[in-house]
């Protein structure tokens, strides 16, 4: 029989381990904590939102962003799609078909112009990611709202 005295589970390498664990989950769940993690997840999506308000036209891309935010373009391409519920390059072209509308409602711009303004380098690039968005042509487009 062994005359050692037992370890009390405080003093056990388990048990420090845990109690570790657990104070490090209190010390996230502090009010202050909290607090500084929403921040930084509201400054986070204002620099996803303000970036792809003023670049959704060239060519920066998710590299730029992630750039911008201090992260990985891996980090960066969750962030993006938890803040804005769906992919970067999904809100890129869907801004830029908005734009297109705008831009074919006024009538005063040819279809290549229009294709250069909203961000694609060539008319058969935009016809195509047009008519994928709308179900129709530019041209189409254009005839049916001035109808």
């Amino acid at each position: 029989m062994r005359n050692a005295a037992p370890s009390s589970f405080a003093h056990s390498r388990q048990g420090l381990l845990l109690l570790h664990a657990v104070l490090s989950i209190l010390d996230k769940l502090s009010p202050e904590n909290a607090n500084a993690h929403e921040e930084k997840h509201n400054q986070q999506r204002w620099v996803i939102e303000e970036y792809i308000e003023h670049h959704f036209t060239d060519d920066s891309g998710l590299d730029g962003l992630a750039e911008e935010l201090f992260l990985s373009t891996r980090q960066t391409r969750k962030l993006v799609r938890k803040f804005m519920g769906e992919d970067y390059k999904s809100i890129i072209i869907r801004r830029r078909m908005e734009l297109a509308e705008i831009y074919l409602q006024d009538g005063d711009k040819t279809f290549e112009e229009i294709a250069w303004l909203v961000g694609y380098r060539s008319y058969s690039g935009f016809q195509l990611c047009f008519k994928r968005h709308f179900g129709m042509s530019p041209s189409q487009f254009r005839e049916r709202k001035t109808d």
